[in-house]
Order: structure tokens, then C-alpha cells, then sequence
């Protein structure tokens, strides 16, 4: 499954500051998995207690990718959207500023929101009395901030920490080499995570972060590689003008022997003017001519639902959109 298809399966919740937040189809999991953990080991009031911490800690998880979008929007990226996972949140933007000190404080943003809401707990807690090792919900909130501020810092990218390390890296060498080097060391640290997983099941969960983290890593990594070899270039340099284009009248088993030769993954479909007016998936027409619809014209297995991209239009653009869309 794609990345884009996998976000098909979240609900909105609303949007501030003119960012839509959303959840994901999973994230119910994780309010069952410590609820049952809570309620095992204790009372039913147990459980219940720890899905409202549990609720309570998400909604600083929401904080934290706010001072990330925030503060990626001062730059003039949009942000598309923030999206809750079981193992935590995603704020999605058009891209991210490769201005290695941009880079640097849109990391630290979303830290510093947890470092400030756990000073302030900590504060109210200290002006009521309440040491800062007493049992209660809003010790452990507190506390839980402060670990979520510098867990995020550890610089095991594309966490916020190996974005810093990025930032840092870039402004000593280039932007696709610091990438590399923060991948490394994140899949380093990554290994670490899952040692200590296995070693005490009590932070089982930092294997599903290691799996984040090293997946992503080599996404990321791809994804500049990609964008640095389209910088500069059109969406005309790279269009195939040697492929042939079919009329939408042709008969699909008049065209099969010279789609089988050429084995293009799809053909543009002309009308009788010469313009676009579709274009057929090879797979589709295999799948047509296993059906025995070979006498169909192309028009009949032609896809219309597609955007289409000026010749002048930055690849780089193109290429971003192609990331966003989900798989046919």
C-alpha cells in the first residue's frame, strides 16, 4: 500500500488555524491496548484513567505538530493536514525548507511546545504543593511532556532530532549528502531502539518507532535524491514523445501487437482534433483482452479521471503531486 492510500482511512476532527487535523483508522488501538493494559492490572476506573491520559497526552502530540506547522507555514509552505497514529502524529506540508537554519528551528518547534507545557505543569504543581515524584494525572502528564521533548530530540531521522542533525550536517556539505548521513545515523540509533525493545518488552514499542524510523530514513533520503535531479528541468523535458498515441476509435486487438512490442505502461488517446482526449492503462488493455473485448475500440477501457501537467510545469511539482496521489 502506498502512503497515499494509506491515508485514505482517517476522519477529520476539525481544523485550526486553517490546518485540517485528522485521525487515523488505527489510533483507537492504542486507547484499547492501555486501557485493557490499565484495567488487567488494576480496576475498571484504572482503565478509564488511562484513556484520558492517554487522550490528554495526543492532544500535546496535536501541540507539538502545530509548533512544526506553525512555524513551516512563517516560511510559505503550506501545510496540508496533521494526522494522529497510534505511535504518534505527522504534520504533512508541501515540502520541507531546505535552508538548513529554516530546517533547524521548524524541528525544534514542536520539542519546545513540550518543553513548555511541562514547565507549566511542573510550575502549577509546585505553586499547589504537589512534589514533582507524587502520583496523580498531572505529574504524569508533566512528565510525559518532558520525555516526549527529549525523546523527540534524539537525532534518529526523520525524527525531530535527525532533522536538527540534518540542518546541522547541511551547512557544512550538501543537502542530498547531510540527508544520507543523518539516514545512517538514524538507522544506527534505530538498531538501538530495537535492542532495547527485545531486551524489556516495557518499551516494545520503540520497535514500531524503529521501524518508523529506519523506513523513513530511506524514503526521505529517495525522495531528495528524486527532487534534486528534477531541480531545474520541466515536465516537457522528460515526456516520452517517442511512445505511439492511438486514436480513440482503434480497435484494442488493432493496436495489442504494437502496445505487447513496445510494453509502455500507458498510451495517450487522441480525439479527431489531435488532443488529449484520454489515455489507456496497459494492464488495462491485457486485462481487456483476456476478457475477449478485443473488438472494443480504446475508448471503451480509456481513462478520463487524470490531470494533466502544462509542458512548462516544474517536474519537481509534478513529481510531488505523483507522491500525494494514491496508486491506480
Amino acid at each position: 500500500m502506498s502512503r497515499a492510500a494509506s491515508m485514505r482511512y482517517n476522519v477529520g476532527v476539525g481544523t485550526y488555524a486553517g490546518i485540517p487535523v485528522r485521525i487515523h483508522a488505527t489510533f483507537p488501538l492504542v486507547l484499547v491496548l492501555y486501557a485493557s493494559i490499565a484495567a488487567t492490572s488494576g480496576s475498571w476506573r484504572d482503565g478509564l484513567e488511562a484513556v484520558v491520559l492517554v487522550l490528554s497526552v495526543f492532544l500535546c502530540v496535536v501541540l507539538h505538530e502545530f509548533g512544526h506547522c506553525l512555524q513551516i507555514k512563517r516560511y510559505g509552505i503550506r501545510v496540508r493536514d496533521i494526522v494522529l497514529f497510534p505511535i504518534g502524529g505527522m504534520a504533512r506540508a508541501e515540502s520541507i525548507p531546505e535552508n538548513p537554519r529554516q530546517e533547524i528551528v521548524v524541528a525544534i518547534a514542536g520539542p519546545a511546545v513540550n518543553f513548555v507545557i511541562a514547565g507549566a505543569l511542573f510550575a502549577g504543581l509546585l505553586l499547589s504543593g504537589i512534589a514533582p515524584h507524587a502520583d496523580g494525572y498531572l505529574v504524569s502528564l508533566a512528565w510525559v511532556n518532558l520525555g516526549l521533548g527529549v525523546f523527540n530530540l534524539i537525532p534518529a531521522f526523520p525524527m525531530d532530532g535527525g532533522r536538527i542533525l540534518r540542518g546541522l550536517l547541511h551547512l557544512r556539505m550538501s543537502y542530498l549528502v547531510a540527508t544520507r548521513r543523518a539516514r545512517d545515523v538514524g538507522q544506527i540509533l534505530a538498531l538501538g531502539f530495537v535492542a532495547i525493545a527485545f531486551m524489556d518488552t516495557t518499551f516494545i514499542m520503540l520497535a514500531v518507532v524503529a521501524i518508523f524510523v529506519f523506513a523513513g530514513g530511506m524514503l526521505e533520503e529517495r525522495a531528495v535524491t528524486v527532487r534534486l535531479r528534477l531541480g531545474g528541468r520541466r515536465a516537457g523535458d522528460l515526456a516520452d514523445t517517442a511512445s505511439h498515441v492511438f486514436a480513440a476509435t482503434d480497435r484494442i486487438d488493432a493496436v495489442f501487437p504494437r502496445i505487447a512490442a513496445d510494453a509502455a505502461p500507458a498510451y495517450a488517446i487522441a480525439a479527431e482534433t489531435g488532443s488529449l482526449a484520454g489515455v489507456v492503462i496497459t494492464s488495462d488493455l491485457l486485462k481487456a483482452v483476456r476478457a475477449g473485448r478485443s473488438s472494443l475500440p480504446l475508448s471503451s477501457i480509456a481513462r478520463y479521471d487524470f490531470l494533466v501537467a502544462e509542458s512548462t510545469t516544474e517536474a519537481a511539482r509534478v513529481y510531488r503531486h505523483l507522491r500525494r496521489c494514491p496508486e491506480a
